[in-house]
């Protein structure tokens, strides 16, 4: 499933930090998250993996209180919407995964 957020469009030149949670579901399961596994972004138009330009390098991160990661997003093309997948693992082993959509415009409006 992905998540459409009301604040997620983006200018080029924009450096942003989106990120995606499971607070109820780790809750539920009485664990927090361990490992990022990956955190990638594509081009939702065409299926092409633009993580290596659109993502800032180094800039994934757990935040606090363990629910949810994140990362820093770069660059971007106006007019075009980019999927971002969050992949981790909880301390329980159980593996969870979310995305969402990210809108590059021109003038930072939807």
């Amino acid at each position: 499933m992905t998540l459409i957020i009301a604040d997620t469009a983006k200018q080029p030149w924009e450096e942003k930090r989106r990120g995606f949670g499971w607070e109820k579901e780790l809750k539920r399961a009485g664990t927090t998250i361990d490992t990022i596994d990956s955190i990638s972004v594509f081009d939702k138009a065409s299926g092409t993996d633009i993580t290596l330009t659109a993502k800032k390098d180094g800039s994934e991160q757990k935040e606090p209180g363990g629910y949810a990661i994140s990362a820093i997003f770069v660059g971007g093309t106006g007019g075009q919407t980019y999927l971002i997948e969050f992949r981790a693992t909880a301390l329980n082993g159980e593996k969870y995964e979310g995305d969402l959509e990210l809108e590059i415009s021109a003038d930072g409006k939807r």
